[in-house]
């Protein structure tokens, strides 16, 4: 069951569709949460959106390359990079917003392959990437 993200929100809430039950909501930022690995470490290549529907329970797993609904959730995965240390050069501070970018591509490419990472052509243009939904 999917739990698609269709807004960012300038305050990094996701406003979100449970798209087989049919309802959705809006998930506060420190809810959209990276997968785990068996050592407890974060997995950067998974993002876990749950629904925000109260007693729902249902959490999607979504890949950096992007599933179904490619754009949306690579900018979801960029808004929460931007914001994790381990994705920094230094490991410590919230990486560049470029070094997210970088850091997103390669995993978008490793998993998906080239050509998948669809936030390219906004990056290459210089033009921002919106987070808009579709």
């Amino acid at each position: 069951m999917a739990i698609r993200p269709t807004h960012i929100n300038d305050d990094g809430s996701v406003i979100v569709v449970h798209d087989e039950r049919g309802h959705g909501g809006t998930v506060a930022a420190a809810d959209v949460v990276f997968g785990k690995r068996h050592d407890g470490a974060d997995l950067l290549s998974e993002l876990r959106l749950a629904c925000p529907v109260p007693g729902c329970g249902t959490v999607s797993v979504h890949p950096a390359g992007g599933g179904c609904d490619p754009e949306n959730v690579q900018r979801l995965f960029l808004r929460k990079l931007t914001t994790h240390p381990v994705a920094s050069p230094d490991g410590k501070a919230a990486p560049t917003e470029a070094k997210a970018r970088e850091v997103l591509r390669e995993l978008v490419e490793a998993m998906d392959g080239p050509g998948r990472f669809r936030l390219a052509d906004a990056v290459e243009a210089g033009v921002p990437v919106s987070t808009e939904g579709r």
